[in-house]
């Protein structure tokens, strides 16, 4: 599910298998943007590739990229053509189109001696065998800007102190131009800043800044509108928290604004009574938060006194995720795990704000019936030895892992083993972590549940764990949960629910996809008592592996074909399928009776934070995935319009 590594059994292009293609660490890069080039060219014709790159942490520095056409590298290099704390550019030497054919082109961006790395979506350019082709140009219509993005600055100042504002825009489209723009605090425009000055104007990149300061203290939320079309297109940054402290304690500052008590500017609600209430018994949706995405926050007011829940709403966009979802999934911590109580350290989560912060978000996601737990492992953190030697007496993993659960009041922990192979000891410790695990959640003050989340070919019949439906294509790590829980049975009554990462297989060379999510889903319900809930897993483009592209509704698999894999031809053992890869077919299976089926089995989202990167605007998004999932499964709908992050 999660932060993905490229298995090296299915390694097909030149890039190393070391090089995790989507692999989040707390400091990966930001997802690179090519630049807008001609799609149809002929051969002979040359190109530039150009990228970059948008953050606002700097830690997040890539320290070089490569540009791969059709899985085969094309240039790599160690230096930027733009290189500051908050941006990063490259561009190629100009090369030229020798062969014709459907060139997809992708820039991979890494750093932490290439352990890390974040891959574009791709890139597709026609190139004609020969023959002059035609070349396309920018888009003549006005579109309106992309959504500006607010760089790092001071969160915290006092009263009339001077911070300066900046933000950057990065775009494909030069017709997307934005002409003016202005700044907000709290909603309500700051007329003295409304210009159409801006200090970078490139075809693709706009920047600018301000010098600014607050006259009031408290909780400044301020956001960046651009526009085009003479103000009548608009686009509007998410908001950046300022705490504004008062320089004269004595006397009590006066709000500059009062919000608006019914919703929020960006479309989110500013009360926890106005929001939308999740099925706590329904059937599930499980949706995996990024905690190295979530925001800064304090969970204490300027005068410190602790901010009410209405308050932690509007700060923490943890606390205002959709209730559509009914469990959410917190990525990751590390299985050597300590916590002191204090900060992160120790623990690989990733979060901005502290654990005290923390705290209170998940005390209004539960005044909101969604239940949270903690995912253990992913891609990223593989040292798994140490919690799984404390599955027979315990240790200080297990008891660090319960002064967790009970500090942030956990309703449970994911086990997210990730490390490749089926190797007798690699079976054994995965047995141990997820043996820990339940111990842990049990000795909890409130006794949680455990969840686990499935390979995608981890249920698949292999020689080493035979079954009636053949023998699978796939290697790697095919067949260990089939392994793990047919050497330890006594294990299955431990896993309250298994989400399967049945998705990052698609894509394979050759004619035939040889995965089908379906058939995925199919194994684990048939395997698992009916008592565990099995879900469905699902990830909008770009997958982390391979090139699949999931669609929305079938007749979208046609709409969207040539941007990516949309059609299943064939399962894990060779069976034709011809079916649509889209959400109303997935998640339709799951409402398919079988023998084990349990009637709270859903679906699940990796992850709800993560953009859509594809040329088809029919692809899915977590909230077009969210607008069909949350009706398929009986779910409450909770959609988000505007600016906010929900809203993708």
């Amino acid at each position: 599910m999660k932060k993905f590594s490229l298995r090296q059994s299915m390694c097909l292009t030149v890039l190393a298998c070391g090089v995790m293609s989507g692999q989040v660490y707390a400091v990966a890069p930001s997802v690179p943007q090519i630049a807008w080039m001609p799609t149809q060219v002929s051969v002979g014709d040359s190109g530039v590739v150009k990228w970059n790159i948008w953050w606002q942490q700097p830690n997040q520095a890539g320290t070089s990229w490569s540009v791969v056409v059709n899985g085969t590298s094309l240039f790599s290099s160690q230096s930027f053509s733009v290189n500051t704390p908050n941006t990063q550019a490259g561009e190629t030497n100009k090369f030229t189109f020798s062969t014709p054919g459907e060139k997809s082109i992708v820039v991979s961006v890494c750093n932490d001696s290439g352990k890390t790395c974040t891959s574009s979506a791709p890139y597709v350019v026609k190139v004609a065998g020969g023959a002059s082709a035609t070349v396309q140009s920018p888009k003549s219509t006005v579109a309106p800007p992309v959504k500006p993005q607010i760089a790092w600055a001071k969160p915290g100042l006092a009263i009339g102190e001077a911070v300066k504002i900046a933000w950057n825009i990065w775009w494909q489209e030069p017709s997307q131009a934005a002409t003016s723009w202005y700044l907000s605090v709290n909603g309500v425009k700051v007329d003295a800043t409304a210009t159409e000055k801006f200090e970078q104007v490139t075809p693709n990149t706009m920047s600018a800044s301000t010098p600014f300061s607050f006259a009031t203290a408290g909780s400044k939320l301020v956001t960046i509108t651009v526009c085009n079309n003479g103000g009548g297109q608009c686009s509007t940054s998410e908001p950046y928290e300022f705490k504004v402290a008062s320089q004269t304690p004595s006397v009590t500052p006066t709000p500059s604004v009062t919000p608006t008590p019914s919703s929020g500017f960006n479309g989110d609600p500013l009360s926890v009574a106005s929001s939308v209430k999740a099925n706590a018994s329904g059937r599930h949706y499980v949706g995996y938060y990024p905690t190295w995405s979530d925001n800064w926050f304090s969970s204490v007011s300027w005068d410190g006194k602790s901010k009410s829940p209405d308050e932690i709403l509007v700060a923490s966009n943890l606390a205002k995720i959709p209730a559509t979802y009914n469990h959410v999934m917190l990525a990751f911590a590390d299985p050597n795990f300590t916590f002191n109580g204090k900060d992160w350290n120790g623990t690989g989560i990733n979060f901005n704000a502290s654990p005290a912060d923390i705290k209170q978000a998940i005390a209004v996601l539960h005044m909101r019936g969604i239940k949270v737990f903690m995912a253990v492992g992913g891609a990223t953190y593989n040292n798994w030895g140490g919690l799984a030697a404390e599955a027979k007496s315990g240790g200080p993993i297990t008891n660090s892992l319960i002064s967790l659960i009970n500090y942030l009041d956990l309703d449970g922990l994911d086990v997210d083993f990730e490390v490749e192979g089926t190797s007798p000891s690699l079976i054994d410790m995965y047995a141990g972590a997820i043996q820990t695990m339940s111990n842990a959640v049990k000795k909890a003050n409130r006794p949680g549940l455990l969840a686990l989340a499935g390979w995608s070919t981890g249920m698949d019949c292999t020689a080493q764990a035979p079954c009636r439906e053949g023998v699978s294509f796939w290697s790697g790590s095919a067949g260990r949960e089939r392994m793990v829980f047919t050497k330890y049975p006594q294990l299955l009554g431990l896993i309250n629910e298994v989400s399967i990462m049945s998705y990052d297989a698609l894509g394979t060379k050759g004619p035939r996809q040889h995965y089908d999510p379906v058939k995925a889903w199919q194994q684990y319900r048939d395997f698992f008592p009916a008592n565990t809930v099995v879900n469905m897993g699902l990830e909008n483009a770009p997958e982390g592996w391979a090139g699949g592209l999931l669609v929305n509704t079938d007749a979208d698999a046609t709409t969207c074909e040539g941007a990516g894999v949309t059609k299943i031809v064939d399962d894990q053992y060779g069976n034709l399928v011809n079916q649509p890869y889209s959400v109303v077919r997935t998640v339709g299976a799951v409402l398919k009776n079988r023998p084990n089926s349990n009637p709270r089995d859903g679906a699940m989202l990796w992850q709800v934070l993560k953009p859509t990167q594809s040329t088809c605007q029919n692809a899915a998004t977590p909230n077009s995935i969210m607008r069909l999932v949350g009706p398929a499964l009986g779910l409450p709908l909770d959609t988000r319009i505007g600016n906010s992050i929900y809203a993708k």
